[in-house]
């Protein structure tokens, strides 16, 4: 567009300029070259008309034909209307007789000063096939296309390593977890003593907790074990003394009574030392 607009401007000013030096020059072989090599030059479509859009010559560079003449062809009226009223045309449109394909076209009046007054004096309307366009598009669209695949395939990548460097730990922490939970208090996390993110720190509070839980295990079995022999020596001493009772080795009341006293004994330290335990588990 900025390209039509610069070359339809300049070719309006030397066009105005020339045709000061000669009023009729749109009917000049001469300039008629000029404007064909420009138009062979530039690769685009050169039409000069008079103010009612009645074209007087056209040269297009792209298919080397060219229109002299009053050959009854005309611009549309939507390039003439705005000329007439002091604009610039720019957009799509057809010209009948000259090819008949839709083009971007750019319209410029021709100003020329005669007797110190300004006029306008024709009309330059430089124009390009809008095929082009289309290629630039469909060009546009396929390397859009082949970017959004690659940038998809790309993303893909990304995504599968970053799922698996996340799940893999996870995973390996589940299964530490199951295993934990069956008793193997031994069980920790290696590999992550390096990594600085989530997964990091949720492996050093799961080695952490390990650790705590392995600990209390330990002083739990050291509980029971002490409880248990607490225990033991009580329960032993009553059942060595009930088993002399009853094998009949003691039949004078005399020497029954401490072992019975013994027995009562045993058995206030059994049930004070329970008591103790499930005071004990309570506070717990």
């Amino acid at each position: 567009q900025s390209t039509l607009a610069t070359n339809a401007e300049y070719i309006s000013t030397y066009t105005g300029y020339m045709k000061q030096l000669e009023p009729n020059v749109l009917a000049s072989s001469d300039f008629q070259r000029n404007i064909s090599a420009m138009a062979t030059v530039a690769n685009l479509s050169i039409v000069l008309a008079e103010t009612d859009g009645r074209v007087v010559f056209a040269s297009d560079g792209v298919t080397g034909s060219t229109l002299y003449g009053d050959s009854g062809v005309r611009l549309p009226a939507a390039v003439t209307s705005a000329i007439a009223n002091g604009a610039s045309f720019s957009g799509m449109l057809t010209i009948s007789g000259l090819g008949g394909d839709s083009r971007y076209g750019v319209g410029y009046p021709i100003t020329w000063t005669q007797n110190g007054q300004t006029g306008v004096g024709g009309i330059v309307l430089v124009s390009s096939d809008a095929s082009s366009l289309t290629q630039m598009w469909r060009a546009l669209a396929q390397i859009f296309f082949f970017t959004s695949v690659v940038v998809f395939i790309l993303a893909f990548i990304a995504s599968s390593i970053t799922t698996a460097r996340l799940s893999k730990p996870l995973h390996e922490m589940a299964q530490a977890v199951h295993r934990f939970g069956h008793g193997e208090f031994g069980v920790r996390l290696s590999g992550y003593e390096n990594r600085r993110d989530e997964v990091g720190e949720l492996a050093t509070a799961f080695n952490s907790m390990a650790d705590s839980l392995s600990k209390s295990e330990a002083r739990r079995s050291e509980f029971v074990a002490n409880v248990s022999h607490e225990l033991r020596t009580p329960v032993t001493t009553v059942k060595s003394y009930v088993e002399t009772i009853l094998e009949g080795n003691i039949r004078e009341e005399e020497t029954l009574i401490p072992f019975l006293t013994v027995i009562n004994k045993e058995s206030d330290r059994m049930t004070s030392l329970i008591t103790e335990l499930l005071e004990l588990s309570r506070i717990d």
